[in-house]
């Protein structure tokens, strides 16, 4: 199996974001998959520590950050046949994570290998990182309750195969800060005629970090995501594959910015 994780990133004024980066790429890196660090941001972090082997991209902007631009940019830097996106705060069992690789480069084209997404108080994320063993869920434990063979990729980790990554066009690059781009993906595929898988009973966990509402809903970007995440629920047919087509483009390299 040829796998590659991708893990969209940049760094915020408390670190916390670079302490949950650092412990996503070492867990990561324990694996035997390809391990890309994609930076979208002003400069690289010149205080992240990366383990050995692990390969840096880095996209220079001034902007929002903009994970699908990462996300892409990660793509079109690996060959890989799995593409596993995994957001730098979220990381879950290796077994159950391996195999989701595995049946995405058998048989199945796109997976969320967790049905239950767990928030780790910063306590809880202090714990694993001195240990580096996940805590087991509880009842009380916030879970995640859609349910179904076709759900919303909410972020946190999808994995799917290269080429319904290509056919899609990647990730919408037009959402800026947080919000809506995995909606988004959701919806192209789905509406290309990807079937979308879970792996049921299975949690991943989102490791703590300060939450701003500035940089969630109350960011200058988030009506103009709602609006683009309402756009991909609603556009005909040909404008979904036009947009598909330039964003294909750009996957491939042709009028890609330096």
């Amino acid at each position: 199996m040829s796998a590659v994780a991708i893990v969209p990133y940049r760094a915020d004024t408390s670190g916390n974001r670079r302490i949950n980066a650092e412990a996503v790429l070492t867990w990561l890196s324990e694996l035997n998959i390809t391990v890309m660090l994609s930076e979208h941001a002003e400069q690289p972090d010149g205080e992240l520590s990366v383990p050995a082997g692990v390969i840096r991209v880095f996209t220079e902007s001034t902007d929002a950050f903009n994970k699908a631009c990462a996300s892409n940019r990660g793509f079109s830097a690996s060959t890989d046949d799995v593409i596993a996106i995994v957001d730098a705060d979220t990381l879950m069992d290796s077994r159950t994570f391996t195999a989701a690789l595995n049946r995405v480069a058998s048989r199945d084209e796109v997976i969320r290998p967790f049905s239950r997404l767990i928030e780790l108080t910063k306590d809880q994320r202090d714990t694993y990182l001195q240990s580096a063993v996940l805590p087991q869920p509880t009842q009380t434990d916030r879970d995640d309750s859609r349910e179904g063979d076709v759900l919303p990729l909410c972020g946190g980790i999808v994995i799917m195969q290269r080429a319904r990554y290509f056919s899609v066009g990647g990730v919408d690059e037009r959402f800026q800060g947080w919000g809506g781009e995995d909606d988004a993906l959701s919806d192209s595929l789905v509406r290309t005629g990807a079937t979308i898988k879970v792996v049921k009973n299975e949690p991943a966990f989102h490791l703590w970090h300060d939450r701003d509402i500035r940089t969630r809903i109350g960011h200058d970007h988030y009506q103009s995501n709602v609006e683009l995440m309402n756009w991909w629920r609603h556009c005909s047919d040909a404008d979904m594959a036009d947009h598909i087509a330039r964003g294909q483009s750009l996957l491939s390299g042709d009028n890609r910015p330096d």
